[in-house]
């Protein structure tokens, strides 16, 4: 509480004042006047000194519009739960799902620091990027598995497959006939690569790919595959270079 002041001598009957004081018992008020004794028996009223509503303890909640000195403000909901949410949902081969446990992590620090919202949605960005990312691993791991399956050689695949005829047309590419008999247990699917070339050029005609589906054990089937590029000379050079057998049911 400020001391009170006393009334200068406009408010006064009788008080006089001056710009220097008079003699013993004169005071100066805080107009920078000088006023005798007799007016210093009227006080001013007191000011009122401005009462703050204290800080709110902790977990007690903000108004939305207080400010504290000292004090954290709420600001309402936390942008980086909103985008850890939808990051987690839009996957985006992975990215996403590492960006919404990033900016998840970001929101759940900052929340607890400003006392904002999105608690739940940064908790559940998290839970959906760990998601994205183990399902991304697994998805990974089947591609490969069923790529091994296909490429990796299998006993006799190769021996499934011979070169009939191997001649060089009237458009001057290299065309062999392939005759693939199914020595395996189960109906079964080929890809098969010819490299063609001549007796002056092994590499002349490039290459040439048959793929073959659908073969019971122990049918033949024949296929015609042409060379890429054409072939410089009159005797045509075959040779099966990759031969691939898997399972088609």
């Amino acid at each position: 509480m400020r001391a009170q002041e006393p009334v200068p001598s406009a408010h006064l009957d009788g008080a006089r004042m001056s710009d220097t004081s008079q003699g013993p018992g004169w005071w100066l008020a805080s107009d920078g006047k000088w006023y005798p004794p007799q007016s210093a028996s009227t006080p001013l009223p007191a000011r009122p000194t401005p009462v703050w509503p204290p800080a709110p303890g902790p977990g007690m909640p903000l108004p939305p519009s207080a400010t504290y000195a000292g004090g954290p403000t709420a600001r309402g909901m936390n942008g980086f739960a909103i985008a850890a949410l939808v990051l987690g949902l839009l996957w985006l081969c992975a990215v996403g799902s590492v960006l919404a446990i990033v900016f998840g992590f970001v929101a759940l620090s900052q929340i607890k620091s400003r006392q904002q919202s999105g608690k739940g949605l940064a908790i559940a960005g998290i839970v959906l990027g760990i998601l994205g990312i183990l399902a991304t691993i697994a998805t990974v791991i089947a591609v490969r598995t069923a790529a091994d399956e296909i490429i990796d050689n299998q006993p006799g695949e190769a021996d499934d497959v011979s070169i009939a005829d191997c001649t060089i047309d009237p458009d001057g590419h290299g065309r062999a006939v392939l005759e693939i008999t199914n020595d395996s247990s189960r109906r079964s699917s080929y890809l098969i690569t010819v490299e063609f070339g001549s007796a002056r050029d092994s590499d002349a005609g490039g290459i040439g790919v048959a793929t073959v589906g659908d073969v019971d054990p122990g049918q033949t089937v024949s296929r015609d595959v042409v060379s890429s590029g054409t072939i410089d000379g009159v005797v045509a050079v075959c040779d099966t270079t990759i031969v691939e057998r898997f399972a088609s049911d």
